[in-house]
């Protein structure tokens, strides 16, 4: 049986575990716990889904690390700083 069955037995564990504990704080504990397993490899918690907008890179990028999502802030930083290279480009001679 996949851990990602609609009933799995883990699923309903974290589903009741989430319910009462929040979703958002079993996500930070677990990785918390993970990292303490292993500082490397461990899966961070970004921001909440409400305060990502579409990155709006192709397949993932350097800003988004392939999940396609920003936080607005970043959007607007990496639209920044890609029109100051095309504005580069442009005021280069052989632009």
């Amino acid at each position: 049986m996949s851990n990602y069955d609609t009933d799995s037995a883990e699923r309903l564990i974290v589903r009741g575990l989430g319910r009462r504990i929040g979703f958002g704080n079993l996500m930070q504990l677990a990785s918390r716990e993970w990292e303490k397993q292993d500082a490397h490899g461990a899966f961070t918690i970004g921001p909440c889904k409400c305060l990502t907008v579409p990155c709006g890179c192709e397949k993932g990028c350097d800003w988004c690390e392939g999940s396609m999502l920003v936080t607005k802030k970043v959007k607007a930083v990496r639209d920044l700083y890609e029109l100051n290279k095309e504005i580069a480009k442009l005021e280069t001679p052989d632009g």
